[in-house]
């Protein structure tokens, strides 16, 4: 088993391989993902972790599966708690993706290989980002309207009525496929509001299915 870790940024990826002292960057585009790609290929039983730095990770994961390379993805919190175990106290993305290999090297056997979401799963996650877009923009909108002279609050106040029906039609969608796709503890449970079960539903979709224990270690 050859260990790796990447460090993932919104423009770039960072490899590091165990047994090679440098990390090799990439650009977190098609393009250097296929690059990336290759470089794991011709490796021996490559295992790779990533951690999750919302969302950015997401196209690798799903490449690294579809090129049939083992890969799990890893809380900021595991990471972080792992650097302080060794002493790591300094931060770079290499430095980072170095961790990222050693943490592959010394736990493999304890990780769950990455599974990639199904497209309604995917498309509930695109809708629950856009709608915290939409939410963050309403809340300046509304902060703006309060200092602007009467000429400019009209405009604002049509940009806000424009917004709200975003964020309704955005929702709708949304509801669409927690109900066709909500698992059955979800669909019963009482007190849960419709952005909670769409947000458990699209992030942690296993609720339905595992045990206390199991469900606490998915979310450490």
């Amino acid at each position: 088993m050859t260990a790796a870790g990447v460090d993932v940024g919104k423009d770039f990826l960072d490899l590091a391989i165990d047994g090679r002292a440098r990390t090799t960057r990439f650009s977190n585009d098609a393009a250097g993902r296929r690059k990336l790609i290759r470089g794991l290929a011709g490796l021996e039983d490559a295992f790779v972790v990533v951690e999750a730095t919302g969302g950015y990770e997401d196209a690798l994961l799903d490449a690294c599966v579809d090129a049939g390379l083992h890969v799990a993805r890893i809380s900021p919190r595991q990471s972080n708690a792992f650097a302080r175990a060794i002493g790591e106290l300094a931060k770079s993305d290499a430095i980072d993706a170095r961790l990222l290999c050693l943490f592959a090297r010394l736990f493999r056997d304890r990780l769950r290989c990455h599974v990639p979401a199904p497209p309604w799963q995917r498309e509930l996650r695109a809708w629950l980002r856009r709608r915290g877009q939409v939410v963050m923009t309403l809340q300046v909108q509304k902060q703006q309207a309060d200092r602007a002279p009467p000429a400019v609050r009209t405009l604002i106040h049509r940009t806000v009525a424009a917004l709200r029906r975003e964020l309704a039609a955005i929702e709708q969608a949304m509801q669409v496929l927690v109900d066709a796709n909500g698992t059955p503890a979800i669909r019963s449970s009482k007190g849960m509001g419709p952005i909670f079960q769409a947000t458990s539903l699209a992030l942690l979709p296993e609720l339905g299915t595992l045990n206390r224990r199991q469900i606490a270690k998915l979310v450490a």
